[in-house]
This record gives structure tokens, C-alpha cells and sequence, in this order.
């Protein structure tokens, strides 16, 4: 594949007429915001790869989309998030900001990725692009000074994909979760995935979205225009979240 992306539609009618395609779709192309922002936009995600003996980038787009749907769309959603006590009670003496590390944030992820260190430094400026642009946005969970925790992702319309996440103290990227899921509903987003599906997200409320709906819905919910995303200090309102997992069914 050559520098252009392919567009939502595309993708889509690719995937329609062969629907056991692999989870890696296309190969090629140059890595900076723009071409970042058309993946997303297309419904697909990068991933360093080597190829024919040589590293370049992959865009993938797995069979099954680890989602939650902010709003009801269709014959989806709302889902609605799941917390344990224990994340309501780490949550609460710690402190949550938005956009205010964002490259500490990338570079964190991109130290603890178990996939491999595929954040190098092309990936990272152009997401410190994208941030600049005000669509690459970082959710920053703090211990007194230290940041303990977050994650990074890019919002696309009424869809937020969300990238990365770390976590050095305990429960600290659940934390982010929660915040980042009370920051989209109050912007009014439709969609948040989380790429992959595990059992992971799957216990904090994540629902399995089949390729071909998520194409679907990528096509319509990257147009909206949901209300800016403000920066700054995040006060979560616990009490919103009643939906409560066993604690047993989540690891950090």
C-alpha cells in the first residue's frame, strides 16, 4: 500500500467481499499525523511490523472490536461501564488530569507495550502532532506528584480510539478508564474502542463489536461533531458508576 489511505468505505467493501480476512489488512506508508488520522478515520490501527525482512507498518482492523458505545447506536449500546470497589476506592486518592503530560504519557506506553516497543520515535512525534491539533489527547492519573498511571488515544468525530495505556501503581489505568469514559459521555461521543478485546475490558463493560458493524458505524460516527474535549483537572463522579464487576473478574 502506497501513502494513501484507504477510506472507511473501502475498507469496508474490501471486508464485505471477503469477510475471513486476516486481522492485518493493508502494508506500507509513511507514519505521521495525517496518515494516522486517515487510519482511524478508516477504521483501521497501526502496528510496527516486520515485512519481508524489513520493519514497516501495518494496518489492522481484528475481526472482533473491543468497543463501548457511549450513545445507543442502532441495535448497540449504551454500554454501560463497570467498576470494582477497589478501583472506586484507589480512584479516590488519587488525581486525574486530561492533556496536561501527554508525551510523558506516550513515552510510558511505549516502554511497558508486551507487544513489543513499536512507539518509536516516528509514532511519537506524530502523535505529539496530533496533540498540538487538538485531536491526539492523554488522560494523566497522579499519586501527589507522581504520574502513576494514564493513557493516550485520538478522537476521530464521535469516535475516541483509545492507543495506549500504563500503569504503575495498581488500579492506576482503570483509573484513566473511568475517566476517560466520563469525559466522552459529558462531550456527548458516540464510540470508544479499545482495539483488542480481552478479558481485561471485557469485565469493565467492553462489548465484542463485529468488523463489519464497526466499519459500518466508523463510515457515520467519525462526521459528528461531538462538544470539545476540555483539558485540565478531572473530578470523577463516582456515584455515576453503579455497575459494579466481580472483583475477582479484574487485573490491572
Amino acid at each position: 500500500m502506497n501513502s494513501q489511505i484507504p477510506t472507511a468505505s473501502a475498507v469496508l467493501h474490501r471486508v464485505r467481499s471477503n469477510p475471513n480476512l486476516d486481522v492485518l489488512l493493508y502494508v506500507g506508508g509513511e507514519i505521521s499525523a495525517e496518515t494516522l488520522l486517515a487510519g482511524y478515520r478508516a477504521g483501521l490501527f497501526p502496528m510496527e511490523l516486520e515485512y519481508d525482512s524489513t520493519a514497516t507498518v501495518g494496518w489492522l482492523c481484528p475481526q472482533v472490536r473491543a468497543t463501548i458505545w457511549m450513545k445507543k447506536w442502532e441495535t448497540a449500546g449504551p454500554t454501560p461501564f463497570r467498576i470494582t470497589k477497589s478501583t472506586r476506592n484507589a480512584g479516590k486518592r488519587l488525581r486525574v488530569t486530561m492533556d496536561q503530560a501527554f508525551d510523558e504519557v506516550v513515552e510510558r506506553c511505549s516502554d511497558v507495550r508486551s507487544d513489543g516497543n513499536w512507539i518509536n520515535s516516528d509514532y511519537q512525534n506524530a502523535y505529539h502532532r496530533l496533540h498540538l491539533d487538538g485531536v491526539g489527547h492523554s488522560i494523566e492519573v497522579w499519586k501527589d506528584q507522581s504520574l502513576v498511571g494514564g493513557l493516550f488515544g485520538v478522537e476521530v468525530g464521535g469516535l475516541f480510539t483509545g492507543e495506549s495505556m500504563f500503569h504503575i501503581q495498581t488500579g492506576a489505568s482503570k483509573v484513566a478508564l473511568v475517566a476517560l469514559y466520563q469525559v466522552l459521555s459529558t462531550a456527548g461521543f458516540t464510540l470508544l474502542d479499545a482495539q483488542w478485546l480481552t478479558d481485561h475490558l471485557a469485565s469493565l463493560g467492553f462489548v465484542g463489536t463485529e468488523r463489519i458493524d464497526y466499519l459500518r458505524a466508523v463510515t457515520t460516527v467519525s462526521l459528528l461533531e461531538p462538544s470539545r474535549l476540555s483539558q485540565g483537572e478531572i473530578v470523577i463522579n463516582w456515584r455515576t458508576f453503579t455497575h459494579e464487576s466481580p472483583p475477582e473478574a479484574v487485573s490491572d
